[in-house]
């Protein structure tokens, strides 16, 4: 929200016109530092870090950042 809000409005009326309204809520939650701020505050570049998170659980899902992560795709 903070480094690139037109964005993240751009991306979350696109999303809900698409039929995406309950994946892409309008409640700004919690914060987490994660790579993609220092590209922000550092480097000036907006972007934009879209996590699946589900508030009930306990955390993020498990295909979150693991220690098997990598680029293979």
């Amino acid at each position: 929200w903070l480094f690139a809000q037109p964005y993240v409005n751009q991306v979350w009326q696109t999303a809900n016109s698409l039929g995406y309204s309950k994946h892409f809520v309008y409640n700004q939650g919690g914060q987490l530092i994660d790579d993609h701020l220092y590209i922000n505050k550092i480097r000036g570049i907006p972007t934009l870090d879209i996590i699946h998170y589900e508030p009930s659980g306990s955390g993020f899902g498990d295909f979150w950042h693991t220690h098997d992560d990598n680029m293979s795709g």
